[in-house]
């Protein structure tokens, strides 16, 4: 019986399993609420569809979720309320 839990990628002849996906429909990371998984393709990589406390809707990629590198539509940077590390 298959097991679909995990992907399974070879490199340089190596079997290496992949973490499953972490579903982040629902969670709120900064100004986004994540709305559903999204066939919009990122930098390579499928995207979340977020709505932004303003009412925009953006797409982003877990990584920048996760990490804190996207935290709106853009709305932060044009109000001049982003703070850099």
């Amino acid at each position: 019986k298959k097991s679909y839990d995990d992907f399974v990628v070879f490199i340089n002849k190596e079997v290496i399993k992949m973490p499953k996906a972490i579903d982040l429909k629902g969670q709120h990371f900064g100004n986004l609420t994540v709305l559903e998984k999204s066939d919009v393709i990122i930098a390579g990589a499928k995207s979340w569809k977020c709505l932004c406390d303003c009412g925009n809707i953006t797409y982003a990629r877990s990584v920048e979720l996760t990490q804190g590198i996207k935290k709106s539509c853009g709305c932060l940077k044009s109000k001049g309320e982003l703070k850099i590390n």
